[in-house]
């Protein structure tokens, strides 16, 4: 398929545009959409190529606000114990 390539400031896409409705003088490639991972695939050199830690970073189980909390007074206590 024929599209204009989104990409961040490191060159990863972050989405992409069909060619019919690209901007006249946008450069468009081909590329199979599917193999996308969206913030973890570059192009180089006309080929698709995933980060795969990126795509893991970007796909890891995030933790709970509670699990955060949790964290956070567990660190707090154990500060607390040392301190004494």
């Amino acid at each position: 398929m024929q599209v204009r390539l989104d990409t961040d400031a490191e060159g990863y896409i972050t989405g992409w545009t069909g060619a019919e409705f690209a901007a006249e003088g946008d450069a468009l490639v081909e590329v199979d959409t599917d193999a996308i991972v969206i913030g973890a695939t570059k192009l180089v050199d006309g080929t698709l190529k995933i980060d795969e830690a990126k795509q893991a970073e970007l796909y890891a189980p995030k933790p709970t606000t509670e699990q955060q909390l949790i964290a956070s007074l567990s660190l707090r206590l154990a500060q607390l114990e040392a301190k004494s």
